[in-house]
């Protein structure tokens, strides 16, 4: 499968145009995360912000944070990197939330049930 995305409304404010978008997710999410064409999806070509919320959950997961990936223009999804014990299970990068560090979640994780609303802010 792949990505559902949905442009659902611009917002105009000065200069500044937000695209307001909602994205679905697959059952298959890719090492490196979901490549996302913020352009080409937006119809901005200066992009300031981009916030991205969470609406449902995995059936078979939780706690996952969703963010973008700014240099390689991808969505990646992130996770707790600890067992339900609080034992480390892995490292993982120098993301953290909540004092906690943050892994990629496994390639091919079942997303399914998962949507996002992003809000992409810039200029055209």
């Amino acid at each position: 499968m792949a990505l559902t995305i949905t442009k659902e409304r611009n917002s105009v404010s000065g200069s500044r145009i937000t695209a307001f978008l909602t994205v679905v997710l697959d059952n298959s999410y890719p090492t490196g995360g979901y490549v996302f064409n913020l352009a080409g999806q937006t119809g901005l070509s200066n992009v300031d912000s981009v916030s991205i919320s969470q609406e449902g959950f995995a059936t078979n997961v939780a706690n996952f944070h969703f963010l973008m990936d700014p240099t390689n223009v991808k969505i990646l999804c992130m996770g707790d990197s600890t067992e339900a014990s609080g034992a480390l299970v892995n490292a993982g990068g120098a993301l953290t939330a909540g004092g906690k560090t943050m892994i990629e979640a496994a390639n091919a994780t079942d997303l399914t049930g998962i949507t996002l609303k992003i809000a992409v802010t810039g200029r055209r």
